[in-house]
Order: structure tokens, then C-alpha cells, then sequence
């Protein structure tokens, strides 16, 4: 058992004077707490003059604004603020409080709120707190992602976690904490114990329906604890991508997007269906009663040694509130460039754009084409000590030693354009932008992209025209754009038929003319055995389209010099086929004829050429 009281110590006469700091921050009101954490060591110009300040001065009475001084806080250290309704039961899970004992939370005014195994949050009081939760972090080997809340809040999560009969008596306050900080006794700490269930991932259980319910419950097992369990290993053995909740008259179908496609999975009875939004709402920190807006939230989900972020999203419909859970699993290294299936032509083609020291790059596809996969894949090839590389990122979902990654805090005001501004401040030679491009986003980069960075973004669209033309949209001028881009990568994702049961069909006349074949050819569709669990297909393959530019196509014949497209998709796919660059519809077709797709996964995704001979 490890002693951590030589790493969570604190200096009262420490450089930001945190002791004396959490002392008077009770005394001052949220911009006067800014200006005193901004000023000089030396100051003298202390707001806090006799003990009477511009705010209620912090006693037993427990007058001053503690939410106002959290999100003061919560403004200057750009972290987010932990700010449950008073009259709603914390979302808290027991099972972290065995991460630190209850002397450690009331002494340094701190709580656990979650622990994936990985990632340890925690709500702190005060700024001292995030001292000694980093000290935590290094002795259970968590990353800690700490949360402002307050005093109260923080009380009201140890009480929950370690009370038993769950009393709400035991407040914390600001004073208390700065006692705590000053206390002679301050090096005489509890040990904290790593709780046993969260040694290492690989000795978690693997059954997908316990480890469900063991990370979504919040309390006692209820019937929706057991349908939420139950509907996330399913999901997840399905290795699906999305949850669609959807409430109409007295029931709430139930739907999952696998492979691309929506499937009903049944449905629930409406009464039922309330308990699960409350209980989602709950893990993912929303408001449970509202209802009329839309919300965003999400959690952690443990399947065995595996991770998955959950996000939620409700919106209103007039049926009722619908609610689409996704589900992304957190890798725990980013995959090789050499991984993906692509062609040593594509690979090269990429490694020559990848080699440039600035430029735009777009990775272009509708939604589950892979998109992100392929970023992260160019990280890793881009992820050495010669270079500084920057992530803008909402969720850091893979980790990757060595690159900045810089996440967005909605809470602190720190957006997706601000944090990529974040990282252009940074010196950066390379930038890779996490989510999709909009108008404000495509700006930068292409500013970036100019002035000497490689940056490497997203974009939803069908192929790489198509995430051209809607670039060059974002500005009043597309001539940014066109001056910086230096490559296109399109793809796309297509089932693959199941080898042991697909059977032979022959096309329409309507579908031969559209694909210029004769109604004698030989195509497949689904049909479904036990090989591919009744489905018609196994696994899912990925198509690319990798386009240099200027180097394989003269920026003449694509737009002018007022930077405006002048040529037609046809034009566009005819000098791309002189470069050798396949397009993937004309991939698509090829996959069609082997029988290794079937015929209306090729057409539902765009238009396939028919032959040209």
C-alpha cells in the first residue's frame, strides 16, 4: 500500500500563493477573484482588505455566490464546471469510491465522479483541489480530467459516495478547504487503494451484458438499467455505430445502424422508455427534466478491455422526446497507414501529399465511410520529434504520444474554432482537425494551410468533387481554398456479401441500362446462413480515391484564376482518369461484377459508371 503524502503536498508560500489564495477567494466576488489570479506574486492591491470584500463575506451564514465562483474559476483555468440541479439525485457511481477514501475528499475538498479505468474524474472546490488530484491521478495511473464545482456540490457528492445512509448534512466550504490546506498535520494522509475490479483492463469480465450493466448503474439494478445493458451489447455486437430511440403513440421503436443501414430491434413500452431517458440523461449529465430543447451529453462504456464513448443527443419530434445514442469505441493506439486498404499506388500517392510541408489536405465520405480512421492513421504517420504536431479534437478517442491534442470545453467557452485556434497559436507543423470542417473552421485552415502548416481536415460528401465544390462554398471566394489544397482523398464504405450464401440475380432492364450492362449479366444480393449470423454479409470494405494536387492535375482545368470551379463533375472524373486515378464509383462497379457487393448497397450510395468502352 502506497502513501501519496509527499505528492499531494502543498506549498502555502507556493508561487499563485494557493493557500493564502483559497483563503480570500470566499471574499471576493468572480472578477475580482480574475483580477487577483492575474496579478503579480507581489500585488498589493489585495481586493480582500480587512476581511470585507465586494461580496458576502464567507461565514457560517453562507451567503456568498459559490456558482459564481466556479464559474469564475471554470473561466480562467478553461475547465468546465460540474453544476447538477440542486433538486435531482447526483449522477454519481458508487463503485469509485473505493478510488479515494473519504478522509482524502473532505480534507482537500475533492470527489470522484467517474472511473473508466483509464480516465478519472474529478470535481474539485477550489484550485488548490487540482493539485492533489493530479497527485492521484499518478498514483492510481489515471489521466485526470478535473471539474470546477461547488463547495456544496462537492459535499453533497461525498455524502452520496461514502454515507451510507446517503445524508446530505456533511457541506464543505470554502473555509473548510483552505483549513485543509493549511492544516500542520497536511502530510498525515490516508492511503489511497486502487480498487480491485480496475487493476488492468485485460483483467475486466469480459461478458458484454455485466460490464454493461456494471458501468451504467447508478444504484440498485432496475428493469431499465437491464434494457440499457442489454441494448448497448447488442449494439456493440453488432458493431453498430448508432441507437435510435423513437416514441410513437404507446410504444418507443427501436432502432440500430449497422453497417450503414437501420434495422428495427424492437421496441419498448412507453412507461419503460421514460425510466431509460431518465436513466441516460442521468450517466450522460443532462437535465432530466427538460424535455422542449435539445440536449448533448455522453459516457463511458467498458466492454471487457475495450472502451466506448456513448454520446447522446435528444431533440423534441411531436410524438415525444427521441433520443440517438452513438457509440465509438476509444482504440487504445491509432492504426498504421499501412492498415488500410489501399492500394501501394493509393499508399504512395498518399505518402507523396503527406510529405508536403504545408498545403490543405481533405479526407472526404458520408458518415461511417471511415473518415476518422483514416486521420488518425495519418497522425501516426506523421508523429515524429522533427515535427509539432496539433489534434483539435472534442473527444480525444485514441490516444497518441507525442501530438498535442487539444480538446474542446463547450463550459469554458472554448468551441471547436476556438481550440483549433488554440493550436495555431502553437507554432504548429502539422494541424489535424477531428470533426468536420463548417465555414468558420475551413477558413483557418486554409489561412494555416498558407502560411506554412500542413493541415488535414474532414469533410461529409460523397466523393472528393463533391468535398471540393462544398469547400470552395464555405467562403465568399474559393480562391483560399484552391491556392492551398494540396490533396483529396475520397472513400467510401460497402458491405461485403457473405461468401457461403450469396445468391446470383440478374439485373432489371432499368438497372442494366443504368449500369451498361446486358440483362444477361451475373450479379448477387444477400440471402443469409449461420456463417454470417443470418445477415448476408461479413465485414465491410473500404474504398478510396486519392487525388494530388498540383501535381497530378493542372489547377487550370479545374477552376480559373478568380478561383471559381469552371468544369463539370465529368470534366473533373476525366482528368482524374488521366492521372490513373480510379474513382470510386468506378471501384464500386468492379466490386459489383466480382459478386463482392450487392446491388442496391452500390446504387445507394451514388451513381456507378457503366462501362465506357
Amino acid at each position: 500500500m502506497k502513501s501519496i503524502s509527499n505528492e499531494i503536498s502543498v506549498d502555502p508560500q507556493g508561487s499563485a500563493g494557493t493557500s493564502q489564495w483559497a483563503m480570500q477567494v470566499g471574499r471576493m466576488d468572480p472578477d475580482a477573484v480574475l483580477r487577483w489570479c492575474e496579478a503579480p506574486e507581489d500585488a498589493s492591491d489585495s481586493p480582500v482588505q480587512d476581511g470585507v470584500g465586494s461580496a458576502p463575506v464567507l461565514g457560517t451564514d453562507g451567503l456568498i455566490d459559490q456558482t459564481a465562483i466556479a464559474h469564475a474559476f471554470s473561466q480562467m483555468y478553461l475547465i468546465p464546471v460540474f453544476d447538477p440541479p440542486v433538486d435531482e439525485p447526483l449522477p454519481v457511481d458508487r463503485s469509485v469510491a473505493e478510488s479515494i477514501p473519504k478522509e482524502v475528499c473532505e480534507k482537500h475538498s475533492l470527489a470522484p465522479l467517474a472511473d473508466d479505468g483509464f480516465t478519472l474524474e474529478v470535481a474539485v472546490a477550489c484550485p488548490d483541489g487540482l493539485r492533489h488530484a493530479d497527485a492521484i491521478g499518478r498514483q492510481l495511473d489515471r489521466r485526470i480530467r478535473p471539474m470546477f464545482a461547488t463547495a456544496d456540490v462537492v459535499g453533497r457528492l461525498i455524502a452520496a459516495l461514502h454515507d451510507s445512509t446517503n445524508r446530505q448534512d456533511g457541506l464543505l466550504r470554502h473555509a473548510k478547504a483552505a483549513e485543509a490546506c493549511d492544516d500542520p498535520s497536511h502530510d498525515e494522509r490516508p492511503t489511497i487503494q486502487r480498487p480491485a475490479e480496475q487493476v488492468s483492463p485485460a483483467e475486466r469480465p469480459s461478458d458484454e451484458i455485466d460490464a454493461a450493466k456494471r458501468t451504467l448503474s447508478i444504484g440498485a439494478a432496475s428493469e431499465s438499467d437491464q434494457a440499457i445493458a442489454d441494448l448497448l451489447a447488442e449494439a456493440i455486437r453488432q458493431d453498430a455505430t448508432d441507437i435510435h430511440l423513437e416514441p410513437a403513440g404507446d410504444t418507443c421503436r427501436i432502432r440500430i445502424r449497422a453497417e450503414g443501414r437501420l434495422s428495427v430491434h424492437g421496441a419498448f413500452s412507453v412507461a419503460l422508455y421514460r425510466q431509460i431517458s431518465d436513466a441516460l440523461k442521468l450517466r450522460s449529465r443532462v437535465r432530466r427534466s427538460e424535455s422542449r430543447l435539445p440536449q448533448e451529453g455522453g459516457f463511458t462504456l467498458l466492454r471487457g478491455a475495450k472502451r466506448f464513448h456513448v454520446s447522446l443527443q435528444t431533440f423534441p419530434t411531436a410524438a415525444g422526446e427521441s433520443m440517438v445514442l452513438g457509440l465509438r469505441e476509444l482504440s487504445a493506439v491509432a492504426e498504421s497507414l499501412d492498415a488500410l486498404s489501399m492500394d501501394p499506388v493509393q499508399l504512395a500517392r498518399v505518402r507523396t501529399i503527406l510529405q508536403s510541408s504545408h498545403g490543405l489536405v481533405a479526407i472526404c465520405g458520408p458518415r461511417g465511410s471511415g473518415k476518422r480512421a483514416t486521420m488518425q492513421a495519418f497522425a501516426a504517420e506523421l508523429n515524429d520529434v522533427t515535427r509539432n504536431v496539433c489534434s483539435a479534437e472534442r473527444r480525444g478517442t485514441v490516444s497518441m504520444p507525442g501530438i498535442n491534442q487539444v480538446l474542446t470545453c463547450e463550459a469554458a467557452g472554448l468551441g471547436m474554432t476556438q481550440t483549433l485556434q488554440v493550436c495555431l497559436n502553437q507554432d504548429p507543423d502539422v494541424v489535424l482537425l477531428g470533426e468536420p470542417w463548417n465555414a468558420g473552421t475551413a477558413r483557418l485552415c486554409a489561412d494555416a494551410a498558407s502560411a506554412g502548416a500542413l493541415v488535414i481536415g474532414m469533410m461529409r460528401s460523397s466523393d472528393s468533387l463533391s468535398g471540393f465544390r462544398r469547400l470552395c462554398s464555405y467562403g465568399d471566394s474559393a480562391a483560399p481554398f484552391t491556392s492551398s489544397l494540396s490533396g483529396i482523398i475520397g472513400q467510401r464504405s460497402l458491405r461485403r456479401l457473405c461468401d457461403h450464401c450469396r445468391r446470383p440475380t440478374r439485373p432489371d432492364r432499368a438497372t442494366a441500362q443504368r449500369l451498361s450492362l446486358t440483362q444477361d449479366a451475373v450479379l448477387y444480393q444477400a440471402a443469409g446462413c449461420d456463417a454470417c449470423d443470418q445477415s448476408g454479409y461479413q465485414g465491410t470494405m473500404y474504398l478510396y480515391e486519392v487525388i494530388r494536387i498540383p501535381d497530378e492535375i493542372d489547377r487550370n482545368d479545374v477552376w480559373n484564376d478568380a478561383g471559381s470551379v469552371t468544369r463539370s463533375a465529368s470534366d473533373f472524373k476525366t482528368i482524374a482518369r488521366r492521372q490513373g486515378v480510379l474513382t470510386l464509383a468506378e471501384q464500386t462497379r468492379t466490386h459489383l461484377l466480382a459478386g463482392h457487393v450487392s446491388v442496391q448497397d452500390a446504387l445507394r450510395g451514388g451513381t456507378v459508371m457503366g462501362s465506357r468502352s
